[in-house]
């Protein structure tokens, strides 16, 4: 139950403006599915790389939405499942750079995206020992 349903102006209640602009996780459960209230709340959701993600994923009408992928691709776990999950595996070049400052998501991006090596993650993973020698494994490269 969303409280502020029940009042005439809730713009005019404590913290208002926190719930519905600055706090995704406040509204999300109540708001998830419906695009057009979502949408009204965007400026909050374009804090989150994880709220844009989940607008791309659930109202695929709004998927092209340039400013949720600029957002996703800031956040090199939510790149890795963007190009997984709606680019159906297949590269992420403005989400890239990102995912190249994390050992765990460039040996995932090159193990499910690229299908083998990937230069650009490597110097990253090479820093990690678990992912070093995953990545050693799959691509035969030693780093």
């Amino acid at each position: 139950m969303n409280l502020y349903d029940y009042y005439n102006e809730p713009e005019e209640l404590y913290n208002y403006h926190v719930a519905d602009n600055d706090t995704p996780e406040i509204f999300w459960k109540g708001y998830a599915l419906n695009s057009d209230k979502i949408l009204k709340r965007k400026k909050a959701i374009l804090k989150s790389p994880h709220y844009s993600y989940l607008v791309i994923v659930l109202h695929p009408e709004i998927k092209q939405a340039q400013e949720f992928i600029d957002v996703v691709a800031t956040d090199p776990k939510f790149a890795v499942q963007y190009a997984s999950h709606v680019l159906d595996y297949s590269r992420f070049p403005e989400g890239e750079k990102t995912i190249a400052t994390s050992a765990k998501d460039s040996y995932m991006y090159a193990l499910n995206i690229i299908e083998g090596r990937w230069k650009m993650g490597e110097k990253v993973i090479a820093s990690n020992p678990e992912y070093k020698q995953k990545y050693y494994r799959f691509t035969g490269v030693k780093l």
